[in-house]
């Protein structure tokens, strides 16, 4: 039981790592195509310094990891924690159009969420 809690946190301290990494990326590529936004660098910038902030937390997951199994269960869960990011790549046009649309009148009154164009 304590393997499989200690690879658990591994998959999910590797899926902050990656999800993290990605973050980095797209502030760094939207910083260079200049597509900004209305909030301008400083909007991306944030972007950045969330996923920068996100990657610095990998030792607080090994730590409880170690509490119970070795190194080596916590870091043999390293390649599925990608599972997080080749997910989050499928979804980014969608997650990119639902964090910047603008709401309309029926998507206030439908709860707040912007539809998909």
């Amino acid at each position: 039981m304590n393997i499989a809690i200690a690879m658990t946190i591994g998959f999910v301290g590797t899926s902050v790592i990656h999800i993290s990494k990605g973050m980095m990326k797209l502030g760094i590529s939207r910083m260079r195509a200049g597509r900004a936004g209305d909030g301008g660098v400083r909007r991306v910038s944030i972007v950045y310094i969330a996923g920068m902030f996100a990657n610095f937390t990998t030792p607080f997951w090994v730590m409880p990891a170690n509490l119970f199994a070795p190194t080596v269960f916590y870091t043999s869960m390293y390649g599925t924690g990608l599972v997080a990011g080749a997910t989050l790549i499928q979804s980014a046009p969608h997650l990119d159009h639902a964090l910047t649309a603008t709401p309309t009148r029926h998507s206030v009154l439908d709860g707040g969420a912007a539809p998909f164009r």
